[in-house]
């Protein structure tokens, strides 16, 4: 009885490594799969863009196509600097993220601050931040560098203020 149990948890545990194994292979072929995909498409789509605007041009009247364009122009010069503008905001809130949770003891502020960071561009995603500092200090109290750190108000008041003040910023 005793073999009996003991081979079947070994078949079961063999199963299940095969069975991590497999998706592991599947997982990395199906990323590198969509990499090669996104690849191939990026190198036709650079390769042919002057045929890609010769073809939409084609399709303006004559007699509007040059103010047509120019007008297309600015629209893509207005929206460009807008997104350039855009991820340097989040490029700094990136920096003043992990740099402000460093200094009020949040553990691995070197992984949340870029990740909260980065979810400034996205409205109103980066409040996620608040909870997950909160939660990651009340977890974790020996990363503070200050006895006042481990107390309740500095737990819940410390990333509060951080968010108001990259609000702010």
């Amino acid at each position: 009885g005793i073999g009996q149990t003991v081979g079947q948890r070994v078949l079961g545990s063999g199963a299940s490594a095969v069975s991590a194994a497999l998706g592991i292979i599947v997982s990395v072929g199906f990323l590198g799969f969509s990499a090669f995909l996104t690849a191939f498409f990026f190198f036709y789509f650079v390769s042919g863009w002057g045929r890609v605007q010769d073809f939409w041009q084609g399709l303006i009247p004559e007699r509007r196509r040059e103010p047509t364009i120019e007008l297309l122009s600015k629209m893509d010069r207005v929206i460009a600097g807008f997104v350039r503008g855009r991820l340097t905001i989040v490029g700094l809130l990136m920096i003043y993220m992990t740099t402000a949770y460093a200094l009020i003891g949040v553990p691995g502020w070197y992984i949340l601050g870029p990740l909260v960071g980065s979810l400034f561009i996205i409205p109103f995603a980066h409040v996620i931040g608040v909870p997950i500092a909160m939660l990651l200090m009340w977890l974790e109290p020996s990363a503070m560098f200050f006895d006042f750190q481990q107390h309740w108000w500095w737990i819940t008041f410390a990333p509060i203020g951080v968010y108001f003040l990259a609000q702010l910023l």
